[in-house]
């Protein structure tokens, strides 16, 4: 069994990734804000073991316990490879460069390096 940690899940390129790991023998952890029901009913449709974990990666401190609970639902004696795909990601405000303040610039860039 492959299992699969995608982060930002709910819509775009998070949820698109996760409908194309939908398989029998997959593992699917789906991790994001916001729930996208469609993904556990397609998940389900096809045999693929899905968790959805509602969580906002921000607080960074609960991630360590959020693996720790997301290994648990795993059989690791049938576990063949364990893939993390990070595509959370959230830049605020969205828009022009230049009508974007030093401090928000700033606070995006602490947030995505």
């Amino acid at each position: 069994m492959k299992a699969f940690l995608v982060t930002g899940t709910s819509r775009g390129l998070g949820l698109e990734i996760c409908k194309q790991l939908i398989k029998p023998s997959h593992i699917i952890f789906s991790i994001s804000r916001t729930n996208n029901e469609r993904l556990s009913e397609l998940a389900a449709e096809q045999g693929c073991k899905f968790h959805f974990m509602k969580y906002d990666l921000q607080n960074v401190q609960g991630i360590s316990p959020l693996m720790e609970e997301m290994l648990e639902l795993v059989d690791h004696s049938e576990l063949e490879s364990l893939t993390l795909i990070n595509n959370a990601a959230q830049v605020s405000p969205l828009g022009a460069i230049n009508c974007c303040s030093s401090e928000e610039t700033i606070r995006n860039c602490k947030s995505t390096c």
